[in-house]
């Protein structure tokens, strides 16, 4: 006997009425009938459901159709390959939520020393006696690209001098940026000596004329006195935030 035979009749000697067995599994009555005739097979769930509520076993009811078993193999496979499809989802979204974490983490940890200080929204300020610290806000926090240190940008208040230092932790990677005078709109990097040398510069292998040598040379002889006092503070505080 067919599974929808099977249904049908111990639905009769059940007496219950289509409508009745329709609402007991919250389905529609089209459907109920659907199953009888043997136009669409119900699924897993609501056939475990139809076992209980017509007390009859699963055995009983697949017994001899074929069509139900296959219907129901190729459902039980699909429900496997959908678990795996969602066990795969859920693992990528616990190492992005993992990732997520971990960068947050690491970018409150660079900038756990600096949050005390006065922030616009795009960097974190500090003027300490006499001197302007700055430090950019980072918005990519990728673990990937996040730096392992702040890079520190200073320049003194009140002065003659017309340039910026900025600092990373490397005492031949200092960076000055002249503010104003012949130089402004300038950057050249030096060691600690603040000595002038073509090889520290982002020149592509070009070297600076003789004519601007000579005004780098002579506003560096003008500020070098204040570049080391400056970068002495700079390093100080750098170490603070570090």
């Amino acid at each position: 006997m067919d599974f929808g035979t099977e249904l049908k009749n111990r639905r009769i000697d059940l007496g219950f009425t289509q409508k009745e067995i329709a609402d007991a599994l919250f389905v529609t009555r089209q459907t109920i009938s659907s199953w009888e005739v043997g136009r669409s097979y119900p699924n897993i769930d609501s056939l475990v459901a139809i076992s209980d509520l017509y007390e009859i076993s699963l055995d009983v009811l697949l017994k001899g159709d074929k069509a139900m078993a296959e219907t129901l193999t190729k459902e039980v496979k699909s429900s496997r390959q959908n678990k795996v499809i969602s066990l795969s989802l859920i693992g990528i979204l616990v190492i992005i939520l993992f990732y997520i974490g971990i960068s947050q983490m690491n970018f409150n940890k660079l900038y756990h020393d600096v949050t005390n200080w006065s922030s616009d929204g795009v960097s974190y300020s500090l003027v300490e006696e006499g001197i302007e610290y700055n430090v950019i806000k980072i918005d990519n926090k990728s673990i990937f690209t996040l730096p392992n240190t702040l890079e520190l940008e200073s320049r003194f208040l009140n002065s003659d001098s017309d340039f910026s230092l900025y600092y990373a932790g490397n005492d031949k990677d200092i960076n000055i940026s002249w503010i104003s005078g012949p130089l402004a709109g300038h950057v050249l990097r030096f060691d600690k000596e603040f000595e002038f040398s073509n090889d520290l510069q982002d020149t592509h292998n070009m070297e600076y004329s003789y004519e601007i040598k000579k005004i780098i040379e002579k506003e560096i002889t003008e500020d070098r006195d204040q570049m080391k006092k400056l970068f002495k503070e700079t390093t100080k505080k750098w170490k603070e935030i570090n």
